[in-house]
């Protein structure tokens, strides 16, 4: 019998990234070393409660020194002091019950491909972990594409990369909005994008790719983007129908990039490309719900078959199925002059319409009006947030926006409001009568979406008393 020793340590597993990430980086003899700060998250305090009253964090480091040292494991509760030069500093954020919710890297001069390779297997494994967080990190194009790799096997949500500029040919942020994910908020503030990396990046939020269907907030802080870079924002406005925050503060746009951007919002007509592909979509559609459609009616019937055969052939089951209440209806209990066909046909429409679902476009019917011989789209509703502090705007900007703002007050519509938050500070303004009045619709934006917010509430509790 082989006994075991008592000192044997367990090794820990990719669903343990504290521990992990040290202990991978030893067997696989990095060269650098890796100190892990493991922080519990604090609970919600009310904002009435004393503000003094402050709960303690629960603090642990486990590091990686070299290849010859010797890893240490284990949340040993320990005060975290500054790393020194040559360590990767990484801080895991975890929750009450101590599962990964956050991961962040702050001021590293080196940021490895292989941490991130690590990442890579402990991602599928951490099914709490929501957000990513590299600031003042150098980080390289290899080290986008391995997160762009395990990104739609995670849940993370949120990505912020902010003072962590790359080469111009390294620049592959787009990767990131590629394939399907759940990122919802991605933040590139201060990493010297220029108008050719917008274009690029915001080609991924063209509708239907599927960025375009989940990202809701994008920070573009302090970059190089000039007009050039609006005009592809522009464009993208026109057909995207998820994106609700966008900053663009602190860049070098216009006011001819700016009214290409608020242009989407007001009503436009659809160029022959954008009708053109709004049928293939459609068209698409069909298409896809028909072969679901017919491969629901197959299963349905071979299952009725069977059904027919096994369970209602013999007298005595049949007699036994008549003696019973079921209040769930059952193919059984369906009229005996409808036929088999009939039965599956209808069932398969109701599953069709429950996995495939309604039909979306931003250019449908109900986004679209057709007058004078054109289809004229009503404009982006879904943006309610915009930033354009400290560019370079002027007069035209406040006119083109204080249209805007008209427009779509008089659509009165209950689904989307349109802009909500606009922030102009730092830029060149005049002191004119469409300042005011613009503020004044801002305001009336935010009191009508607050009163829609809270109607609906009414009218259940109205249903209730009746």
């Amino acid at each position: 019998m082989r006994s075991i020793s008592p000192t044997a340590v367990q090794k820990p597993t990719p669903a343990n990234f504290p521990e992990f990430l040290p202990y991978a980086c030893g067997q696989l003899s990095a060269p650098f070393g890796v100190s892990v700060k493991v922080k519990v998250q604090d609970e919600y305090v009310s904002k009435a409660e004393d503000k003094t009253k402050k709960g303690k964090k629960s603090m642990a480091v486990l590091q990686h020194k070299s290849a010859s040292d010797v890893v240490t494991s284990g949340l040993d509760a320990v005060a975290f002091t500054d790393y020194d030069d040559d360590e990767i500093k990484v801080t895991a954020v975890v929750d009450s019950t101590n599962q990964l919710i956050g991961i962040s890297m702050h001021r590293s001069r080196e940021a490895p491909r292989l941490i991130f390779q690590i990442l890579g297997l402990c991602v599928p494994f951490c099914s709490y972990l929501t957000s990513l967080v590299l600031d003042t990190c150098a980080l390289t194009g290899c080290i986008l594409h391995e997160i762009a790799k395990f990104l739609p096997q995670s849940q993370i949500t949120e990505i912020s990369l902010d003072n962590s500029p790359i080469v111009a040919s390294e620049r592959i942020y787009y990767m990131l909005l590629e394939r399907q994910t759940n990122l919802r908020n991605l933040s590139l503030a201060r990493c010297n994008l220029s108008d050719q990396d917008c274009t690029v990046l915001f080609a991924q939020l063209l509708h239907p790719l599927p960025a375009s269907k989940t990202l809701m907030t994008l920070n573009l802080t302090s970059n190089f983007i000039s007009d050039r870079g609006a005009r592809a924002i522009g464009d993208c406005l026109r057909s995207n129908r998820t994106l609700q925050y966008l900053n663009l503060a602190g860049n070098y746009i216009s006011d001819d990039g700016a009214v290409d951007i608020l242009q989407s919002c007001i009503e436009f007509p659809l160029t022959a490309d954008e009708i053109m592909k709004k049928k293939q979509r459609f068209m698409d559609y069909l298409k896809m719900r028909q072969n679901v459609y017919n491969r629901f009616v197959k299963e349905i019937t071979n299952t009725l078959t069977g059904k027919a055969f096994d369970e209602f052939s013999k007298t005595s089951k049949r007699k036994a199925l008549k003696g019973k209440d079921n209040r769930t209806p059952s193919f059984s209990q369906l009229p005996k002059n409808l036929s088999a066909g009939a039965i599956a046909t209808t069932k398969a429409e109701m599953m069709t319409e429950e996995f495939v679902g309604r039909y979306t476009d931003p250019f449908s019917m109900e986004e679209t009006v057709f007058r004078d011989r054109y289809i004229y789209s009503i404009g982006n509703l879904v943006l309610c947030s915009l930033n354009l502090a400290y560019n370079n705007l002027g007069y035209v900007t406040v006119k083109k926006l204080l249209e805007v703002m008209k427009y779509q007050k008089s659509l009165n519509r209950n689904s989307a409001v349109g802009l909500l938050y606009v922030q102009l500070q730092g830029n060149n303004l005049p002191m004119c009568v469409e300042t005011n009045i613009l503020l004044d619709y801002l305001e009336q934006a935010v009191i009508a979406r607050m009163q829609r917010m809270q109607s609906p509430r009414r009218d259940k509790s109205r249903i209730r008393k009746l």
